[in-house]
């Protein structure tokens, strides 16, 4: 197929549900042009790594002072800061150029940042643009109402408390106009399909459909079976307020209750751009916990590691840092919300806990009962290979294509 694949951040590993999507549809032969904004110079090495599996790159420079502009102007209307945020009027002008001239078969863009792109088609060229796909990942509004109450930032709650409203009827009118929608898992979707609207639309149940992010399982291996003893380990963007509220709660909640009775156990926080807050807090406790700030390769930390500790408080979709955790035979504590939207099964796939008492047992059984090691290590690998490998997930997003354009051809 022909594709214009639009992406309001710039594909990358820490961004990994379009990097992977992208390298494997071009690995299927498909015919790719991604139309993405890049912020600084660090981007560009993995626009090129796109760019050798032989996709078009057409990216333009976000500043942070046109980002800022943008959100200052959205702030007295009605449309949300996440919907304005990324947007770029040059590359605006290439995408609707290339969408003109090129005789692509879909359209795909991603998440609410980009959905302006979409509607900007739409106006521009009304009804002769191909069909759209949107790919909403999760339901932002519903990832901002449990923010609003549970964030860690007090700046944060107050911002989404502002943007909870106007993006709940954004997301409502953006899968009424647009061709098909699809986001990670049935909880997403049904958290789109449930918000109130009063645009007079057909209730768009059909048009949403499941897509999971899914993780290269031969790139996410085990190169070696030893692993640090007492090692855990948290991965994950730190500039991410659901991951600060994780993190916070690792160090300030369960990592005490471990350590009155594994007084050596170590923890890793692994992840791009962590908060000063976070690491005053992990500087207090030097000799047990490591904040690494960015890193070029995480695999090596999941390797090392005896626990992966994902104690999600409030967040949406599914959580990439588990399956590459799984993937790596690295075996994953997590909160049960996590754990629902992989629909994975407890003592089997993971161990879950429903509250920082819980959570520290948990990973105390892990780090001191070398069986049920063993046992998460395995189970937990055969799961990614069998439910979210990128291949697999691929091919339910080309069915999504296909299926929209057999629609667009016998409209």
């Amino acid at each position: 197929m022909k594709i214009a694949y639009l992406v309001p951040y710039t594909p990358s590993q820490i961004r990994p549900r379009p990097f992977r999507f992208l390298k494997t549809l071009a690995r299927n032969e498909n015919h790719i042009t991604l139309f993405t904004v890049w912020t600084d110079q660090s981007e560009i090495a993995a626009l090129e790594e796109l760019k050798s599996f032989g996709i078009r790159i057409v990216a333009t420079h976000l500043t942070r002072a046109r980002a800022l502009w943008n959100s200052l102007r959205a702030l007295p209307g009605r449309v949300p800061l996440q919907a304005c945020y990324s947007w770029e009027p040059a590359l605006a002008a290439h995408w609707a150029q290339a969408v003109r001239d090129s005789n692509f078969d879909i359209l795909h863009v991603e998440h609410l940042r980009g959905a302006r792109y979409g509607l900007h088609i739409r106006n521009v060229l009304a009804n002769a643009s191909p069909r759209i796909v949107w790919d909403s990942v999760d339901c932002i509004s519903g990832l901002f109402s449990r923010a609003s109450t549970q964030s860690v930032s007090a700046g944060h709650r107050l911002i989404t408390r502002i943007e909870y409203p106007r993006t709940r009827a954004y997301e409502a009118k953006l899968i009424r106009t647009f061709d098909e929608t699809i986001v990670v898992s049935e909880t997403e979707r049904r958290s789109l399909i449930d918000l109130p609207t009063d645009m007079p639309h057909p209730n768009p149940e059909s048009h949403i459909h499941i897509v999971p992010t899914g993780v290269d399982v031969d790139y996410f291996a085990r190169a070696q079976k030893a692993h640090d003893a007492n090692m855990i380990v948290f991965t994950g963007k730190m500039s991410y307020h659901a991951n600060i509220a994780a993190a916070h709660f690792l160090l300030n909640d369960i990592m005490p209750r471990v350590w009155a009775h594994e007084p050596d156990a170590q923890v890793l926080i692994v992840g791009a751009d962590p908060p000063a807050a976070l690491t005053r807090t992990a500087a207090a406790r030097y000799d047990r916990v490591t904040v690494t700030d960015t890193v070029p390769d995480v695999r090596p930390y999941l390797e090392h590691a005896t626990v992966a500790a994902a104690p999600i408080v409030y967040g949406a979709g599914i959580q990439v840092k588990i399956l590459e955790a799984l993937a790596m035979q690295t075996p994953v504590v997590t909160t049960d919300t996590a754990a629902a939207a992989l629909n994975a099964q407890s003592e089997r796939d993971m161990l879950v806990a429903a509250d920082a008492d819980e959570f520290a047992k948990q990973i105390l059984r892990v780090l001191h009962t070398p069986a049920l090691q063993a046992a998460l290590k395995q189970n937990g690998r055969a799961f990614v290979e069998k439910f979210f490998s990128i291949q697999a997930c691929t091919d339910k997003l080309c069915r999504v294509y296909d299926q929209t354009v057999h629609t667009h051809k016998g409209a």
